[in-house]
């Protein structure tokens, strides 16, 4: 037995790896400067090296119940920004990942919780009974019922999670579909289409279909899982490695790079070695996906002249990427191709935005408290457009905007900035915003 693991409680003795990473914080407070939920509430327990220690008491068995960090751990939004400036590099994000399921394990109710855990699992694995499931509710939202009924209060006595969902929910589209032209030739891509891009957006999904055939590629788009991260921000780790095997499987046909339309899963299926435990096909794998940015970034950025006075343009990188993988170059090196853009950046772009998946529907005071200074920095650059990749990105700054009522900024995905400028380049007589 090693040194470290005769601290490790015999229950948690699978988590060697974990502990020791636990071990490396020497809580010098580096990362509170850049941790979002303490920068906002100035709260210990809130802080990086707060969620750490705790981590680590109950590996010790010094708190016994994880079920009492609950609250602690589950308003971490795994942006990994601690990680950046920490001279360990303790993995914070990843070891919330481990304490949110420690945790679940100890709720009140867990054999709720294990119910909906094996429903949400079967759910992601097959997305077409999770279309099923949510065509209904988006019909309701559509036709006005749904927020109707939060406007009384029924949802909110019901669940307040399920009146924020309601609220933040931007579209309720009837059609999940994403319409791939045939091309003969072309670099051959494969095509992962996010859940936010699938059930909220498929928009985006249908432009970033357009910008890929303009750029010369050809598309394979298939039926596919969930990339895995909806789990993991459930507390189902082991879930989310489920899926990730069946997403590598399931691309293994070919060695075609993989587009995937949302840059959370993005960011996620890069992790698939790590969450795999350095699996050499996860690596592998991890190695084809691509977003549109960096795919567009390594092409031929030639896209022509349009007549269209300049739109001003700034950049807000999600955490999954910008902090987790510092790529940050790619999008601004395509906006910048573009010559009806006038690119600003702007202060702190990968500050959270407080969207995080489903963070701002389970965390609704905290999250909009993050996003008010994300929006603050967003103002000062004086943009028309704010170009996001991530959907959680794209709802919560959207809802945020809404809120504020500032009808002057509009907040897009990368692929319908392009998509936009297509249309005018094609000599329709329409605005490019």
């Amino acid at each position: 037995m090693s040194d470290q693991k005769k601290f490790i409680l015999p229950t948690y003795q699978n988590l060697e790896k974990e502990y020791a990473d636990s071990v490396r914080c020497n809580r010098c407070g580096f990362c509170e400067t850049v941790c979002p939920t303490y920068v906002v509430t100035g709260k210990e327990t809130l802080s990086p090296r707060g969620r750490t220690q705790a981590f680590r008491q109950i590996l010790e068995g010094k708190i016994l119940n994880p079920g009492d960090a609950s609250e602690v751990f589950s308003t971490c939004l795994t942006c990994h920004a601690c990680t950046n400036v920490c001279f360990s590099q303790v993995p914070v994000g990843k070891l919330m990942a481990q304490a949110k399921a420690m945790a679940a394990s100890q709720e009140k109710y867990r054999w709720f919780s294990a119910l909906a855990t094996h429903i949400l699992r079967f759910l992601l694995s097959h997305r077409a009974f999770l279309t099923i499931l949510l065509w209904p509710f988006f019909l309701l939202k559509r036709i006005g019922i749904s927020g109707f009924l939060n406007s009384i209060g029924l949802l909110n006595w019901i669940s307040p999670e399920l009146s924020r969902a309601e609220e933040m929910l931007p579209q309720s589209p009837l059609s999940f579909s994403i319409k791939i032209p045939k091309m003969d030739g072309g670099k051959r891509i494969n095509y992962f289409s996010g859940c936010g891009t699938h059930y909220i957006y498929p928009n985006i999904g249908q432009a970033c279909a357009k910008v890929l055939e303009k750029t010369g590629f050809s598309i394979n788009k298939s039926s596919h899982p969930c990339c895995g991260l909806i789990a993991n921000s459930a507390a189902d780790v082991e879930g989310a490695r489920r899926l990730a095997k069946k997403n590598i499987q399931f691309f293994s046909g070919s060695e075609d790079p993989i587009f995937i339309d949302d840059d959370s899963c993005y960011g996620f299926m890069k992790g698939y070695g790590d969450l795999l435990g350095g699996d050499k096909e996860a690596v592998k794998f991890s190695k084809r996906v691509k977003n549109l940015a960096q795919l567009l970034s390594e092409t031929d950025l030639n896209w022509g002249k349009i007549d269209h006075p300049k739109v001003t343009v700034t950049c807000h990188d999600s955490c999954q990427i910008g902090n987790a993988y510092g790529e940050t170059y790619p999008p601004r090196k395509v906006l910048k191709s573009l010559n009806w853009v006038e690119f600003k950046e702007m202060e702190e772009s990968t500050w959270c935005c407080g969207g995080a998946g489903s963070y701002c529907i389970k965390h609704p005071k905290l999250s909009e408290d993050i996003l008010e200074r994300k929006l603050k920095n967003v103002e000062a650059t004086q943009a028309q457009v704010v170009v996001a990749g991530a959907s959680s990105c794209l709802m919560q700054m959207q809802h945020g905007n809404k809120k504020n009522r500032n009808e002057k900024l509009k907040v897009l995905h990368l692929a319908e900035l392009i998509a936009a400028g297509f249309v005018v380049q094609s000599g329709l007589k329409k605005p490019l915003l």
